[in-house]
C-alpha cells in the first residue's frame, strides 16, 4: 500500500510539473508576442512600411528600407523568429530588407518562420503563402560578378531578376 502512494505522488507531482511548464511556456509567448509585435508595428511606422491589420510577430526581425525601397504586407501576417518558436528550428532572425529600389510585396494570410527576403528589384509573395523554416528568398547576388567592380562597388554590374510566389502555395 505505501509503494502505491508513493507512485501516485510521484505521479501527481510530475502531472503539477507538466501543467507548471506548460503555463510558463505559454506565459513567456504571449510576453514575447505582445513585445514583439509591438517593436515590430514601431519599426514599421518608422521606416514607412505598409502593414495591414491583425499581425503576429514572435521574436525579433530585421527590416530595413535602403534608397527607395519599398516593402508592404498584407492583413493577418504571421512571423516566427524566436528560438524554439517552431521544432524544425530556428537557426537566425527574420529578415525583410529592400535595397536600392527593391520592392517587397507580402500578400494577405501569410505565415513564414525565419525567413531572409532581400530585394534590389522585386519579390511578391501571393495570398495565403506558408514559407517554412530558413528560407532565403534572394532576387540578387549581393555584388558584381565582375571582380574588378566588387571593390569598386558598382550596383550597376549586379544581376538582378523579380521573382514571384503565388498564391496558395
Amino acid at each position: 500500500v505505501k509503494l502505491c502512494s508513493k507512485e501516485i505522488r510521484f505521479g501527481l507531482i510530475m502531472t503539477f510539473r507538466h501543467r507548471l511548464n506548460k503555463y510558463f511556456y505559454l506565459m513567456h509567448r504571449m510576453f514575447s508576442v505582445f513585445f514583439s509585435n509591438f517593436l515590430f508595428r514601431l519599426k514599421c511606422k518608422w521606416l514607412g512600411v505598409e502593414l495591414g491589420s491583425g499581425n503576429v510577430v514572435d521574436g525579433k526581425v530585421f527590416l530595413r528600407c535602403y534608397r527607395d525601397g519599398d516593402i508592404s504586407i498584407g492583413k493577418k501576417f504571421r512571423l516566427n523568429s524566436r528560438e524554439g518558436s517552431n521544432l524544425v528550428g530556428v537557426s537566425n532572425k527574420a529578415s525583410i530588407v529592400a535595397l536600392q529600389g527593391g520592392e517587397v510585396k507580402i500578400g494577405d494570410s501569410c505565415a513564414f518562420t525565419s525567413v531572409i527576403i532581400s530585394s534590389r528589384t522585386s519579390i511578391e509573395i501571393g495570398d495565403r503563402t506558408m514559407i517554412g523554416a530558413n528560407v532565403r528568398i534572394i532576387d540578387h547576388d549581393f555584388h558584381s560578378m565582375d571582380s574588378l567592380n566588387r571593390f569598386h562597388k558598382s550596383s550597376n554590374d549586379i544581376l538582378s531578376r523579380s521573382i514571384l510566389i503565388g498564391k496558395d502555395v
